[in-house]
């Protein structure tokens, strides 16, 4: 790969069950969270944490791996 160019982004198998906007949990900081997927990656998530109890932190983001997240169903 070199400058400029963008490696095309094959996702694991692992990532297969989980999709964009879908609601997960996990531990994050020794508690258990809860968010929404915002952006697939090859090996972790992007997620939007929405169970934050500080008002300060309503647009918290973190990375996970997809071994640690656990699917939500509504």
């Amino acid at each position: 790969m070199g400058f400029g160019k963008w490696k095309e982004i094959i996702p694991s198998d692992k990532s297969k069950q989980f999709e964009e906007g879908q609601k997960v949990s996990f531990i994050y900081r020794k508690e258990i969270r809860s968010g929404i997927i915002a952006v697939l990656l090859i090996n972790s998530a992007v997620i939007n944490i929405i169970d934050s109890s500080k008002p300060k932190n309503k647009k918290e983001k973190t990375v996970i791996s997809y071994e640690k997240l656990l699917s939500m169903y509504q």
